[in-house]
């Protein structure tokens, strides 16, 4: 049977946030829906509150390349209002990661972008 395209960003999101949990972070939310947009998990570590980005595609190469400034700025965005809503994570250090996955590979790339100014 074949997945379909949100059946394997499910998948991919799963494996990513299993793989975060291994490397000692603790899932807050995953699909966080916001006005904006969605943002497919959000954790914490330490101190630290990382909004991920994950992306699944056949070649790790176009895994890595498939973000989009568009994209960006969308997860920007949505991290703001989350936080805008959550008074409490507000002052906490951020960070913008990418998981990207392959059938076989996952690469996790922290501060993969970050807020201009």
């Amino acid at each position: 049977m074949t997945m379909t395209a949100y059946q394997r960003g499910l998948v991919a999101e799963d494996r990513a946030a299993r793989f975060l949990e291994t490397q000692g972070y603790r899932i807050l939310h995953k699909r966080l829906k916001t006005s904006v947009g969605e943002i497919d998990l959000v954790a914490e570590k330490a101190e630290d509150i990382v909004f991920v980005e994950v992306k699944f595609r056949q070649r790790m190469i176009d895994a890595l390349e498939t973000l989009s400034v568009r994209q960006r700025q969308r997860i920007l965005t949505a991290a703001e209002l989350f936080l805008a809503e959550t008074p409490l994570l507000a002052h906490r250090p951020l960070r913008f990661d990418v998981i990207a996955l392959t059938p076989a590979q996952l690469q996790h790339v922290e501060n993969a972008f970050w807020k201009e100014g």
